[in-house]
């Protein structure tokens, strides 16, 4: 299976929401939210309303109903070891669930403040409208499950 990420990136990605009607719906969003030559975005959040029906045997389908906020993308991102994604800021705040991990793995902010996201089954809630990058500073692949809050949806940075 093709899990997506960008060429060289060392990031891949599946989904488990969609928006209706999507041709590919394990890939539909793994793009980022906005194209870098002309920054217009996309998409929003809240276009990806459809849980994947070929997942909803798994205990993502059950968080996924449980969750008390609207949810956008949510996906499983992996990170190569010895990778780091590019800064960026998103429209909405993420919740993560880490899946694979350990202490070399971080969430990092423009300003310099680092979150290790345990693998403890606890979802985390972050303002990833500010400016932030992760890194898998290891020798093992980081693997953690992405939720976009699509009703709190809006750039602050």
């Amino acid at each position: 299976m093709n899990l997506g990420g960008e060429a060289g990136s060392g990031a891949t990605v599946v989904n488990f929401t969609h928006r209706p009607g999507a041709a590919d719906p394990l890939r539909d969003g793994a793009e980022t939210q906005y194209d870098l030559t002309t920054g217009r975005r996309r998409f929003a959040e809240a276009e990806f309303s459809t849980f994947n029906d070929q997942l909803k045997d798994t205990s993502f389908y059950e968080l996924y109903q449980k969750l008390p906020f609207a949810v956008g993308r949510m996906r499983v991102r992996s990170l190569a070891p010895g990778k780091v994604m590019t800064m960026h800021a998103d429209t909405s705040p993420r919740a993560h669930v880490a899946l694979a991990t350990n202490p070399f793995c971080y969430l990092t902010t423009a300003s310099g403040q680092m979150h290790h996201v345990p693998a403890d089954g606890n979802v985390y809630v972050f303002d990833t409208r500010l400016e932030h990058t992760a890194f898998n500073a290891s020798e093992q692949p980081r693997l953690q499950l992405a939720i976009a809050l699509a009703d709190q949806e809006t750039r602050i940075a």
